[in-house]
C-alpha cells in the first residue's frame, strides 16, 4: 500500500505574498499566517483540480482513520478512571469515524472511488499529523494528541500560548513536527469552490491564495447525481452510534459545508465549532486531579513465535499463545469491519439490495462495538509473554491493516469475505484446542462462554449471504 507515496506530494510555500495585502480582516491574516508558515499540499502531476481533489481526499482518509485507531487504542489501555477519560477518547474517534465516512461521500460526489487505508502504510512526515503509533494513554500521550489538534499558535490568546509552551517543555515535545491538517482541508476547500469569489461557511479570500491557485477549482458536480443513492449520512448510522455525525454531499455547497465542519471539528481551524484540541486540552488539565489506572500494554504491539532481533522491539512482542491468537482474531475481525464499509457503498438505499446494505452497516459496526472491543477487553488481561519478561506485561490487540487493497469487484469482496469468515473459524478451533490443553494451574484466562459467542456473532449468517450473493452490486461504484 504505497500509493500515496508514488502521488508525489509536495509542500508548497509560496512566496508571492510577502506581508499581508491591505485591509485584510483578522481571521484571513490567520490563513495567510498558515499558508506561510506551512505551505500548501500540492500533486503537480495532477491533470486537473478534479484529480488532485481525489489524490488529496485519498490522503485525508489515510489520516482520519491513522487517529481512530490510535485514539481508541489509547481509550482501550485505561482500565479504570474517575472523570470520563475513557470515553472522551472514545468519542472523539468515533466523530474521527464520521469525518472518514463524509471524506467516502466527497469522493463519490467527484468520480473517486472509496478509499479505507491509513496512514502508516505509506508514511509522510512533511504531512502526516505525527508519526503513527498504538501507545497506552499517558499524560505524554494527551500532550502529543493537544499539540497534533492545535491550531496556527497565533490563533492562540497569550495565556493559551504560554499553556501550550509549557506542554511542549515538560513533555520534551519542543522539536516534536506538527503538521498543519488544516491546511490539507484549507486547499481541498479551495478546488471545491466554484470561483475565486468568497464562497460558503469558510468565506476565503482571494488575496490570501497563492497566485498559481487562482482560477483552479472544481468545474462541475455531474458525478453527484449518479453517486447520491450510494452515499450514506448521520440517519442510516445514528441509532447504533449516537453523536456520528456523516455530511451528505448532493452539491457544491454540501461539499464545502462538509469540509469545514470537518476541518473546524478537528483543529478548530475554520470556526468556533467544539473541537478536539479544545476537548484535549481539557482532559490534559484534568489528568493530575484524576484516578486513572492505565493497563500495561505494548507500543505498536506485534506477534511473533520468536525473538526479535531488536532488543527495543522485543519488548512489544506478543508471545503468549492464547493471545496470539486472540489478537489475530481481531485483526481478521478488523479486516471484516473494513470490507464491509467497502461493500456498503457499492448498495444503493432504493436499490433491490437495500436491505443488504443496512446488514453491512450493522455487520460492520458489530465488530467495532462487539467483536473488536470484546477481543480488546480479553487480550488486555491477558500476559504478553508466558516467560519473565522484561518491558509491558500484557498484551493488547495489532490492528493490522490489510496489505493488499480490497478488491473492487463485488464478486470478490464476497469472496473474500468467505476467506476471512473461515479464517475466523480456523483460530476459533485453535483457540479452543490451547483452551483444552491448558494445565491444571493456567493463567487465568477470562474467556467464558458469552464471549466465545460473541466471537461467532453473525459469522453464520454472513456465510451463507457470502455463498448466495453473486452479481448483486447496484451500480459500479466500489
Amino acid at each position: 500500500m504505497t500509493k500515496r507515496t508514488n502521488y508525489k506530494l509536495e509542500w508548497v510555500k509560496s512566496n508571492v505574498l510577502p506581508s499581508p495585502p491591505k485591509g485584510i480582516d483578522i481571521p484571513s491574516h490567520k490563513l495567510l499566517q498558515t499558508i506561510q508558515e506551512t505551505g500548501l499540499p500540492t500533486f503537480k502531476e495532477a491533470s486537473s483540480p478534479e484529480e488532485e481533489a481525489i489524490w488529496l481526499l485519498e490522503v485525508a482518509a489515510e489520516i482520519e482513520h491513522a487517529l481512530l485507531v490510535e485514539y481508541l487504542y489509547s481509550a482501550y489501555s485505561i482500565e479504570t478512571d474517575t472523570g470520563n477519560f475513557q470515553s472522551d477518547l472514545t468519542n472523539i474517534a468515533v466523530q474521527e469515524m464520521g469525518h472518514l465516512i463524509t471524506v467516502q461521500n466527497l469522493l463519490l460526489a467527484i468520480g473517486g472511488n472509496v478509499y479505507f487505508e491509513r496512514q502508516d502504510e505509506s508514511p509522510q512526515d512533511s504531512l502526516d499529523p505525527f508519526p503513527f503509533k498504538l501507545e497506552p494513554f499517558s499524560k505524554s500521550v494527551l500532550a502529543k494528541y493537544v499539540l497534533a489538534e492545535m491550531p496556527l499558535i497565533d490563533d492562540l490568546q497569550d495565556e493559551e500560548k504560554a499553556e501550550i509552551e509549557q506542554i511542549r517543555n515538560e513533555h520534551q515535545l519542543v522539536e516534536m513536527q506538527i503538521n498543519r491538517v488544516g491546511a490539507l482541508y484549507l486547499k481541498l476547500y479551495w478546488l471545491f469552490q466554484s470561483s475565486d469569489e468568497p464562497e460558503g461557511p469558510w468565506q476565503l479570500s482571494k488575496d490570501i491564495i497563492p497566485a498559481d491557485l487562482l482560477g483552479k477549482h472544481i468545474n462541475s458536480f455531474d458525478s453527484v447525481a449518479a453517486s447520491i443513492d450510494f452515499q450514506t449520512d448521520s440517519s442510516e448510522w445514528v441509532a447504533s452510534v449516537p453523536g456520528l455525525q456523516i455530511d451528505l454531499v448532493s452539491n457544491r455547497d454540501d461539499a464545502l459545508e462538509a469540509i469545514y465542519r470537518i476541518s473546524a471539528q478537528g483543529e478548530g481551524f475554520a470556526g468556533p465549532i467544539d473541537s478536539h484540541f479544545e476537548r484535549f486540552r481539557e482532559l490534559y488539565r484534568q489528568y493530575d486531579s484524576a484516578s486513572l489506572t492505565i493497563r500495561d500494554v505494548p507500543i505498536n504491539p506485534f506477534i511473533s513465535e520468536t525473538p526479535d532481533s531488536d532488543s527495543n522491539r522485543e519488548l512489544n512482542r506478543i508471545s503468549h499463545p492464547i493471545a496470539r491468537i486472540l489478537v489475530e482474531l481481531a485483526d481478521v475481525r478488523y479486516k471484516k469491519m473494513l470490507l464491509h464499509f467497502t461493500q456498503f457503498f457499492s448498495y444503493s438505499k432504493t436499490g433491490p439490495q437495500s436491505n443488504l446494505r443496512q446488514s453491512l452497516i450493522e455487520w460492520s459496526l458489530g465488530e467495532m462495538k462487539k467483536g473488536i472491543r470484546t477481543l480488546s477487553r480479553v487480550v488486555q488481561d491477558l500476559p504478553r509473554s508466558t516467560t519473565d519478561m522484561e518491558g509491558p506485561t500484557q498484551a493488547a490487540l495489532l490492528f493490522t491493516i490489510p496489505r493488499q487493497l480490497f478488491p473492487t469487484s463485488n464478486d470478490q469482496q464476497w469472496q473474500l469475505l468467505t476467506q476471512l469468515l473461515d479464517k475466523s473459524q480456523e483460530l476459533n478451533s485453535e483457540l479452543n484446542s490451547e483452551l483444552d490443553n491448558l494445565p491444571d494451574n493456567p493463567v487465568t484466562v477470562p474467556i467464558d462462554i458469552s464471549v466465545r459467542r460473541v466471537l461467532s456473532d453473525d459469522d453464520d449468517k454472513r456465510q451463507i449471504i457470502a455463498e448466495q450473493t453473486t452479481n448483486s452490486t447496484d451500480s459500479q461504484v466500489a
